[in-house]
């Protein structure tokens, strides 16, 4: 029973002695081994020493990567293996726990004739979190992978699994060149692969010296599923061989179709008693965190990272409102900060903090707050520059205007940039509230551009999660009409810009047309918020083409294995050859049915159309899950200006929702 990573950090129960309710519940549930991912590093090494010297696992943690050179003492080396070797024996996987020299002669032989599973880890390797693992580094991935397999065949192991934290295209590589690992499973990018006639990603090569097959699994985030990967082998050679066409991956969809272990909900329940007594007496704070309904949402609030939501302006506008009486001028915020959406419905301060949980500090005893900088205007033009051209950054913005062209060099994305309807100037100062983490990537941003400074940072010691909680608080019922929110064109580029919103759907309940037929009516408003120029230039000249806008039904509603996020961004998920483990709504997959396509108009800045149709749902199952509704908007062109423009940014073409057909 393995877990590739992120398993501490991330979740409210980590306040709890930073992470030792995490592994206890880990330690309950049986789980062997767990790679630490770059969650569990975010209070730096120190934290991760204490933390791991204040309970006994049953379990093993392992990463191979870990670069001891600059720190050869630290106790961490010794607690965070390279691998480990598991030994079936008795009907059960163990581990041995001590020297060779202190097992009976029949323990030996036992070890030695025993089925073995190598596991080793790998841990992230990417410039964004190396000074969270400081003074331990990181070692390459790929190099780190080689040496440890060639070090597993020594020891004469059956099977080798690799427990990763990378980038799914990285997994894809590490298969593909190092021989011998049968099974990757990895946690890093949080996604789910997918099964397809009870199998994974399956990557096969070979050699000179033969033919190779690894699998990839993934198991998703937040304990929604369980992965179950059973290999069959031929054990009557000396050399065990995986038969591949006989085994077979599974994910489990973790709900009330499953009983509850009891052991582990004690832990739960004793746990959150403890929260709501730790909130209850902090101060300032003093409510039961998982009982008061602050707010209530008409809306399933999405988060999307790479496009403007509501759930991203809501977030800036409530750091702005925290701070406008400093003198702030505008907020900025990531929307890759979020650990998720919203559904609709009351809103708890718990719900508020998973949705942004980064990153509690056991020591200050809160998580991200917000800062307050100044900056002048051409240093605020070059680091916006970086962040859409060279790090592919969207982020979410308040009282802040931008026009920008994905089409155009590095350095000159920005076609306009304004405060409150008002160019910015480059020698002005401006005065500027952001998340920590906002923070936290300028200051990575600067090993890249040295020039770029901040001056007057101060840390107002509210945390994000608590501003969220009380912008929303004062404006509640969250609709999708309120202005204060809605999407709008705060950050718009100079193409058309075609978008749908998940927000803005609207799904009737089912209801009787003609005799026993029922049919449920969906509509959706589509916008253009493209087409941003420096001077106002004729709206007639400057519209999209006509396109189309289809719509889509899951048709195993019972299972959220296969449900697809419209968001995802693009480069964290498996390269293209593997879109069937992995899929995104472009690629029509087959657990989705189509509904309908209706035909949309040219549209104009800021112009937007109404769709609407009748899907007939007679012949579908009642189910007591919903089934959700995708809406996917075809790319479309336009003409600026005389000139023929493709539509850029497509992210925001893709919407879902729900419909319940009890």
């Amino acid at each position: 029973r393995l877990d590739a990573g992120d398993c501490s950090e991330g979740g409210i129960y980590f306040n709890l002695g930073g992470g030792v309710a995490s592994y206890e519940m880990l330690s309950l549930f049986g789980y062997d081994a767990v790679t630490l991912g770059n969650h569990d590093w975010y209070n730096g090494p120190l934290h991760l020493d204490q933390l791991l010297g204040r309970f006994s696992p049953h379990l093993s943690l392992l990463s191979a990567n870990l670069n001891f050179r600059q720190a050869p003492d630290h106790p961490l080396k010794h607690k965070v293996k390279p691998y480990e070797i598991f030994y079936w024996i008795d009907d059960q996987f163990i581990r041995k726990t001590k020297d060779d020299s202190h097992y009976s002669e029949t323990e030996k032989a036992a070890f030695e004739n025993a089925f073995k599973v190598g596991v080793f880890g790998l841990a992230t390797k990417e410039v964004f979190y190396e000074f969270y693992f400081d003074p331990v580094q990181i070692f390459g991935p790929l190099s780190t992978a080689r040496q440890t397999v060639s070090k597993l065949r020594r020891e004469n192991v059956d099977v080798i699994v690799l427990l990763s934290h990378l980038l799914d295209e990285e997994d894809v590589k590490i298969a593909k060149i190092v021989p011998h690992i049968d099974v990757i499973l990895g946690g890093h990018t949080h996604t789910r692969v997918i099964p397809k006639n009870r199998k994974p990603v399956v990557v096969e090569w070979e050699d000179e010296d033969g033919k190779y097959t690894t699998w990839i699994a993934k198991a998703g985030e937040f304990g929604q599923f369980l992965g179950e990967v059973q290999l069959v082998t031929d054990s009557s050679q000396d050399q065990k061989r995986i038969i591949w066409d006989q085994s077979s991956y599974d994910l489990h969809q973790i709900d009330q179709r499953y009983e509850e272990n009891s052991e582990v909900k004690k832990l739960v329940d004793q746990s959150k008693k403890e929260l709501i007594e730790k909130y209850k007496n902090k101060e300032s704070y003093g409510f039961d965190i998982f009982a008061d309904e602050v707010a209530e949402t008409e809306i399933n609030l999405v988060k999307s990272s790479a496009t403007e939501s509501y759930f991203g302006n809501l977030i800036a506008n409530a750091i702005y409102e925290k701070t406008k009486s400093e003198g702030v001028e505008f907020a900025v915020n990531n929307t890759e900060f979020l650990s998720h959406g919203l559904f609709k419905g009351k809103i708890r301060s718990a719900d508020i903090y998973q949705a942004f949980p980064v990153i509690f500090n056991p020591l200050l005893d809160r998580s991200w707050s917000i800062f307050t900088f100044e900056i002048e205007g051409k240093m605020l033009k070059k680091a916006i520059n970086a962040a859409l051209g060279l790090i592919e950054q969207f982020f979410d913005i308040a009282h802040l205007q931008i026009i920008y062209d994905l089409e155009t060099p590095l350095e000159n994305k920005i076609v306009s940039l304004k405060v409150d309807g008002n160019e910015i100037v480059d020698d002005r100062i401006y005065k500027v509230a952001a998340s920590e983490g906002i923070i936290k990537v300028l200051e990575r941003m600067k090993d890249a551009f040295p020039e770029l400074t901040i001056s007057n940072k101060h840390d107002t010691g509210i945390e994000v999660w608590m501003a969220i909680r009380d912008y929303m608080k004062k404006e509640s019922p969250l609709l999708a009409s309120n202005q204060a929110i809605r999407v709008s064109g705060r950050m718009r580029t100079v193409q058309p810009d075609l978008a749908v919103l998940s927000e803005e759907m609207v799904v009737t309940a089912a209801k009787e047309v003609q005799g026993d037929e029922k049919f449920v009516d969906i509509s959706a408003t589509i916008y253009n918020f493209g087409y941003g120029t420096l001077v106002e230039t004729d709206k007639d000249k400057n519209k999209t083409e006509p396109t189309k806008i289809s719509f889509y039904y899951d048709k195993t509603p019972e299972s959220a294995v296969d449900f697809i996020d419209p968001f995802k961004p693009r480069h964290l998920l498996f390269p293209r050859e593997y879109k069937l483990w992995n899929p995104v709504l472009e690629d029509d997959p087959d657990n989705l049915e189509w509904i309908d396509a209706i035909y949309v108009p040219s549209l104009a800045k800021d112009e937007s159309h109404v769709v609407s149709l009748q899907w007939n749902v007679t012949g579908l199952e009642k189910s007591s899950y919903p089934y959700v509704i995708y809406a996917l908007l075809n790319k479309t062109g336009g003409t600026l200006d005389g000139q023929r423009v493709e539509e850029s940014n497509l992210y925001n073409n893709k919407a879902y929702t729900f419909v319940n057909l009890e």
